[in-house]
């Protein structure tokens, strides 16, 4: 397999993975995604070194990769204000709760 060819494989790997944490984060599941960041970092090394004409082939293919990068991290953000939106809940719910027993937190 060329180097395009092994590159487009692992593209599409990373895809898939990418498409499955948002399925896991739109699930409200926790994910790690420690192991993404180098992997995507080791594409962009291998897309940089590629031969002159090499890359028009795999271009459909990393656009779609940079969009599921978009989406996933469109999609954190959403999450991460949803879950501060509830934390920013609970802390008020807590001051109303320790007003009226006349609780002064000391």
């Amino acid at each position: 397999m060329t180097a395009a060819g092994d590159l487009l494989r692992d593209i599409k790997t990373l895809t898939g993975l990418l498409a499955r944490a948002q399925s896991e984060i739109e699930s409200g599941n926790l994910i790690d995604l420690g192991a993404l960041e180098p992997q995507v970092d080791e594409i962009c090394q291998r897309v940089g070194q590629l031969p002159a004409g090499e890359g028009e082939t795999i271009r459909p293919r990393l656009l779609a990769l940079i969009d599921e990068l978009g989406r996933l991290g469109a999609l954190i953000e959403a999450r991460m204000a949803e879950l501060k939106d509830v934390l920013g809940q609970a802390e008020r719910n807590r001051a109303r709760s320790a007003y009226a027993r006349g609780d002064s937190g000391q």
